[in-house]
C-alpha cells in the first residue's frame, strides 16, 4: 500500500510502517496553508473512486518534480475549488468518504469529492477525514456530529475525547491526523504513544474487537501530522494505461 505522509513523521513511526509493507511517499510543504498544517496529506489530497487523486492546481504547479513522479504511479487530477489559507478554504479535500458517502463541510468541499460519491452528509465538522481514525468497518473520532452521523449510517463509531493528542499552534489535534490504517494489515498505527490518551483503553479494546491490530512508538508524543492518504498498488496508473 502506497502512502501519501507528511515528510515529518517521526522515524520510530516509518520504521513501523514500513515493517507493515507499507510503502512511504512524503509529500512537498504548501505554503498556502498555514506552517502546522502545510503538509498534511489530508488537506492536499483526496482519492477518487477510480483511483485517481485529487489535488490544488496551485500545489501541483509549485512541486512539478514531485507530480512527474507521482503522475508515474497513478493519475492526478486538479480541483476546481482552490486552497487557500484560513477556514473555509482549507478544507476542500478534508472530507471523509465512508461506505460510498461523503461526511464534512460539503458545502466547502472540493465539488469533484461530493460528485464522486453516492451521498453526501453535512456536519459542522470542516476538517472530518482528520477528524476520525476510519477502518473500513468502524470509526473513532471526538466529533460529536460525526459520532452520531456515521453510526446513524451503521458504521459503529466509538466517541473519546478531544485531549492527548499536540499539533503544534493548536489547542489539539484529531486522532485521524494522528494515526495511519494499513488496510492490507488491518493494522492502526499510530503517530505516538497511544498508551498515554485518556481514552486509550476504550480505543484498543474498540479496534481489537472490530479485528484490528494497534501498533505505536511507545515514550513519543502523540502528535496529528494529518491522515495519510492511501492507494493500493492496483490502483497505479499503468492500471488505466
Amino acid at each position: 500500500m502506497m502512502c501519501l505522509c507528511s515528510p515529518f513523521l517521526a522515524n520510530e513511526v516509518r520504521n513501523i510502517m514500513l515493517s507493515l509493507e507499507a510503502e512511504l511517499i512524503d509529500i512537498p510543504v504548501y505554503d498556502k496553508l498555514p506552517a502546522p498544517v502545510s503538509a498534511h496529506p489530508d488537506m492536499l489530497f483526496y482519492t477518487l473512486s477510480d483511483g485517481s487523486l485529487l489535488t490544488d492546481k496551485g500545489y501541483l504547479e509549485q512541486n512539478p518534480e514531485f507530480f512527474a513522479k507521482l503522475e508515474q504511479r497513478v493519475k492526478i487530477r486538479t480541483s476546481k475549488a482552490g486552497v487557500t489559507d484560513k477556514y473555509p478554504g482549507d478544507v476542500r479535500f478534508d472530507v471523509l468518504k465512508a461506505a460510498g458517502v461523503l461526511y464534512g463541510r460539503i458545502d466547502f468541499a472540493a465539488p469533484e469529492a461530493a460528485e464522486d460519491c453516492e451521498r453526501t452528509v453535512m456536519v459542522r465538522q470542516g476538517y472530518a477525514r482528520c477528524s476520525t481514525l476510519y477502518m473500513g468497518n468502524a470509526a473513532v473520532t471526538a466529533d460529536a456530529g460525526l459520532y452520531r452521523a456515521l453510526n446513524a449510517d451503521g458504521i459503529e463509531t466509538l466517541l473519546i475525547s478531544s485531549e492527548g493528542i499536540r499539533l503544534k499552534g493548536y489547542d489539539c489535534g484529531f486522532i485521524g491526523g494522528a494515526s495511519a490504517y494499513i488496510e492490507p494489515k488491518k493494522t492502526v498505527v499510530f503517530f505516538g504513544d497511544i498508551s498515554c490518551h485518556p481514552d486509550f483503553k476504550s480505543i484498543s479494546d474498540f479496534i481489537t474487537r472490530k479485528g484490528h491490530d494497534i501498533k505505536f512508538p511507545k515514550g513519543l508524543p502523540l502528535c496529528d501530522f494529518g491522515s495519510v492518504v492511501a492507494l493500493t498498488r492496483d490502483q497505479d496508473v499503468r492500471r488505466h494505461a
